[in-house]
């Protein structure tokens, strides 16, 4: 039940794992000053966003439920962290900067406020696509169809 609901999630994790500890060659050069810093945002925004809706949708783990935003950044945080660890490594050919795991960090806080913004408080969270069952059309009801 956790991985079905955490699918995005896990695509998007391994995504950023594999484009994080690609030799930095492999990327076109973009004459804009700190580019890599706004995808290190965006990558690790998206990420927290969706740890947390995948954290509410599931009922396998209570705890989870409960506390979807501290368990998305207790998750995205580290996990920004432990990949610039790993660049910094002499198997990989990158190098770990200070400047992105910030960039990393706020993007997860950004995360959490667009999720707020989007679905309201973790707590009262509904899915859109979720149907309410269909109102009886009565003479009562001034939204009947005649």
């Amino acid at each position: 039940m956790y991985l079905q609901k955490n699918k995005a999630t896990i695509f998007w994790a391994l995504l950023i794992a594999v484009l994080s500890l690609l030799p930095g060659e492999k990327f076109p050069h973009v004459p804009m000053t700190n580019a890599d810093l706004v995808v290190h945002f965006f990558f690790y925004c998206v990420f927290t966003f969706l740890l947390i809706l995948g954290n509410v949708r599931q009922s396998q783990y209570i705890f989870l439920k409960k506390h979807p935003v501290f368990c998305a950044l207790l998750v995205s945080i580290p996990f920004g962290g432990l990949v610039e660890i790993i660049q910094g490594t002499e198997f990989v050919s990158r190098s770990a900067e200070f400047a992105d795991f910030l960039a990393n960090s706020v993007g997860g806080l950004i995360g959490v406020i667009l999720f707020f913004i989007i679905y309201g408080s973790p707590k009262n969270f509904t899915t859109w696509n979720k149907k309410s069952p269909p109102k009886k059309i009565t003479e009562d009801n001034p939204h009947s169809i005649s």
